[in-house]
């Protein structure tokens, strides 16, 4: 689920650091972007947000980056039992993707550790 910042909070957020350069959010229906100076509109970058739209703006992140080992398994629904044969199998396949993505996630950040110590 994408963060959601109110306009005081994405400033905490730049201030603090949590908020990278280039990074997108959706406001009042337009994709919006911090240049490293000011929030501006994609589709017009001379054009910013005046201090009190900011504050009354609630921003969406949009290119946060995913924690693949915090995706939950799917819970089938109480009426699974009325699913199709091809809808269950479909649910299966998704948790046996998400099981196989974590388990490649973890491999690539264990190699990524092994290169970190091989090149100290």
């Amino acid at each position: 689920m994408p963060k959601t910042y109110k306009g005081y909070e994405l400033v905490q957020a730049i201030a603090g650091g949590k908020i990278k350069e280039d990074t997108k959010f959706l406001a009042k229906c337009q994709v919006m972007y911090w240049d490293g100076n000011d929030i501006v509109f994609k589709s017009n970058p001379n054009t910013t947000l005046s201090l009190l739209q900011l504050a009354n703006t609630e921003f969406v992140l949009l290119n946060e980056e995913i924690d693949i080992q915090e995706i939950e398994e799917y819970e089938f629904p109480s009426y699974a039992d009325k699913l199709t044969p091809i809808e269950n199998k479909l649910l299966e396949l998704i948790n046996e993707n998400r099981k196989a993505i974590k388990q490649l996630d973890r491999k690539i950040k264990e190699r990524e550790e092994d290169r970190k110590y091989d090149n100290e």
